[in-house]
């Protein structure tokens, strides 16, 4: 995970917009599909209900972080559409965004109904 986000972080650098909003993308996705992986990986045999809750509540404050991360990245691409920027990873961003917060990302215009 470290040498690929490094890798990705390097060519942020390079400051070329197709790479800047792949990597952007990419970093942001990692650090989603970590979190992702947290919350479903294997429990342990043989928990009880309780003991099952409370390892549920230790893997969602683990995924926490990770996960603000990937909003944070895939928010500094939807902002670059702001500057006019458009590529695939830009709509790729929003529509991981409107599965992380489907309340403020996946959202469908209500348009009037014509007379």
């Amino acid at each position: 995970m470290q040498v690929a986000l490094t890798a990705y972080q390097k060519a942020l650098a390079y400051d070329v917009e197709l790479f800047s909003t792949q990597a952007t993308y990419r970093i942001a996705d990692i650090y989603a599909s970590f979190a992702k992986e947290l919350l479903n990986s294997e429990r342990p045999a043989g928990l009880s209900a309780l003991e099952l809750e409370q390892y549920d509540f230790l893997l969602e404050e683990q995924a926490y972080p990770f996960e603000e991360k990937a909003i944070d990245f895939y928010t500094i691409n939807i902002e670059r559409s702001w500057q006019g920027i458009d590529s695939e990873w830009i709509r790729s961003s929003y529509q991981a965004l409107a599965e992380l917060i489907p309340a403020k990302y996946d959202k469908r215009e209500m348009l009037p109904e014509r007379i």
